[in-house]
């Protein structure tokens, strides 16, 4: 983000795959940035608007394996050096991209209730959480994060 102001570059959007910096706004005055399914990634959720901000989604469902029958993500809770369950995804938007990665990862290690009870008191990230729980998607956020609603499209419907 510096290097991309240092050269004076006042509008772009870079996707990074799990994490999306989108500089300035678009010709809409913003960018429109869709939050996936947690397990599908093709299948959009919600999308949001931004400019100036950076979202980043963290999940177990792009880089897991299957081991004893289990799913197994690639983060680790450090609190007891066991995968993270697969029980969904976090979204963070913040004004600084790394802020926005590691709140994200923090944040599914903490789980949507740990995390979410976290979040509630945070007015400087928007956070969304996507719980998949009996085939639906059950979307929680805190308050900082309307701002930067566009619409739900998916939300809750049933695999």
């Amino acid at each position: 983000a510096r290097a991309l102001r240092a050269a004076r570059i006042r509008s772009a959007i870079l996707n990074f795959g799990g994490q999306v910096l989108a500089l300035g706004p678009d010709a809409e005055d913003h960018w429109v940035v869709p939050v996936a399914h947690p397990s599908r990634r093709g299948e959009e959720v919600l999308r949001l608007h931004l400019r100036g901000r950076s979202a980043s989604t963290s999940s177990q469902s792009e880089r897991s394996l299957t081991a004893g029958g289990r799913r197994v993500g690639h983060i680790l809770d450090p609190r007891n050096g066991e995968p993270v369950p697969p029980w969904g995804s976090v979204t963070v938007v913040a004004e600084d991209p790394a802020v926005a990665d590691m709140l994200s990862t923090a944040l599914l290690v903490l789980g949507p209730e740990a995390g979410a009870r976290w979040a509630e008191r945070r007015s400087d990230v928007g956070v969304l959480f996507l719980v998949e729980r009996d085939g639906r998607v059950l979307p929680r956020w805190n308050q900082a994060l309307k701002a930067f609603f566009v619409s739900e499209t998916t939300v809750s419907r049933r695999r």
